[in-house]
């Protein structure tokens, strides 16, 4: 897994990877009928976020 030395957090496509498994996991848990909080508003920030660093990376 890459990480950031620094901060510990994960980025690049182990990111996106870990996001796209949290939104299945969340879609399973919510069409049970589970959870109901800012989990996306915090995962859709931190795509954003990554693509914009992508974004400015490659200009």
């Amino acid at each position: 897994m890459k990480k950031d030395p620094k901060t510990k957090a994960l980025y690049g496509q182990e990111l996106l990877d870990f996001i796209t498994q949290k939104l299945q996991d969340y879609g399973t848990i919510l069409y049970k009928g589970g959870i109901a909080d800012n989990s996306f508003k915090h995962i859709a920030r931190r795509i954003s976020i990554q693509r914009w660093k992508q974004r400015r990376n490659d200009k």
